[in-house]
């Protein structure tokens, strides 16, 4: 048996945590914001899923509503633990970087039992590297760190990092421009009519009710 605690859901949502998504996931949220469930409700039925290749049922779940958020500003309470990890991990970095000294990197990588790797092929267009994983502070510092210069330390998502840039690749010139504009000008103009269709939204006042229905 396990419990496992979901941070928010919204009325229309159809995606149960790690359950996924589908009509039983659907059917949990549907009941979660029925009228006449209350704050400490436990769902009267027992919900289960089938094994997708062997098709026999193989989770049970019963549901419960712990609280309900009113819209607008979140509350400490409910934010408290994304927030919380966020803090940890720059609590720990900026430590990390009071230990620091110099600009030696393999120094600085003995000092705390680590290693100085390479990662190669970072540009302005991606947010993380092989072997580097999603780490778009550490991407973009390493793009205005001179070639050869070493960084300041940067607080990642996984660590702390100094980057050095060994080689810089100037990006091609443009060898043919006006194909590059007409490219532009049309991806734009095709984003127009979702955009005047999203603008339209934001002026209105909508309440979106397809919970209610029976889907």
């Amino acid at each position: 048996m396990r419990i496992e605690e979901l941070n928010s859901l919204l009325a229309n949502d159809y995606i149960f945590g790690s359950l996924g998504s589908g009509n039983v996931p659907r059917e949990m949220v549907r009941w979660l914001f029925d009228s006449d469930t209350n704050v400490g409700d436990v769902s009267p039925e027992v919900y289960s899923f089938s094994d997708p290749r062997l098709y026999y049922d193989n989770k049970y779940v019963a549901i419960g509503l712990k609280s309900i958020e009113k819209a607008g500003l979140r509350s400490v309470e409910s934010a408290r633990s994304e927030v919380e990890a966020i803090l940890i991990n720059k609590m720990k970095g900026e430590k990390i970087i009071d230990q620091i000294s110099g600009s030696d990197l393999n120094a600085i990588a003995g000092q705390f039992g680590s290693s100085v790797s390479t990662v190669s092929g970072v540009n302005f267009g991606t947010s993380n590297g092989e072997g580097l994983g999603f780490e778009p502070d550490v991407v973009a510092t390493a793009m205005k760190t001179g070639l050869n210069e070493t960084s300041k330390a940067v607080i990642g998502k996984t660590g702390v990092f100094l980057v050095q840039p060994t080689n810089k690749v100037d990006a091609p010139a443009l060898s043919n421009i006006p194909f590059a504009r007409n490219t532009t000008t049309n991806s734009m103009r095709s984003q127009v009519n979702f955009k005047l269709i999203e603008a339209l939204k934001n002026k209105a006042d909508i309440s979106d009710q397809r919970y209610l229905l029976n889907m």
